[in-house]
C-alpha cells in the first residue's frame, strides 16, 4: 500500500466476478463492466474459465477516533456509510 497521509492510504483492489454474465441474454447482446463517477463503463479482464476480473484503485481516509473508514476514488459511488461500487451488466442493442 501506499501511504497518501498519516491518516489516507491507497489500496489496490481486484474484484473477480467468478462466473460472469453471458455474452448474449434473451438472444440479445450484453456486456459487463465496471461504472465509475462519471457514469463511463470500464470492462474486466476475460478469462477462458468464464471469470471477469476488474483491478482499481480505492483512497481509504481513516477518521475520527473510531477510525471509520471512508473511501475514495473515481469508481467509489455514494454518501459515507453507503459507499459502493458498480457492476453493469446491460444489453449493448
Amino acid at each position: 500500500m501506499a501511504e497518501r497521509s498519516a491518516a489516507t492510504r491507497t489500496v489496490h483492489l481486484r474484484l473477480i466476478c467468478e462466473a460472469a454474465p453471458a455474452k448474449k441474454l434473451d438472444n440479445r447482446p450484453t456486456e459487463f463492466d465496471l461504472e465509475d463517477k462519471k457514469l463511463q463503463l470500464h470492462p474486466g479482464l476475460e478469462h477462458p474459465d468464464g471469470s471477469a476480473q476488474f483491478d482499481l484503485e480505492v483512497q481509504v481516509q481513516s477518521i475520527g477516533p473510531l477510525g471509520i473508514l471512508r473511501f475514495h476514488g473515481p469508481f467509489v459511488q455514494g454518501k459515507a456509510g453507503e459507499q459502493k461500487l458498480h457492476l453493469h451488466c446491460k444489453y449493448t442493442d
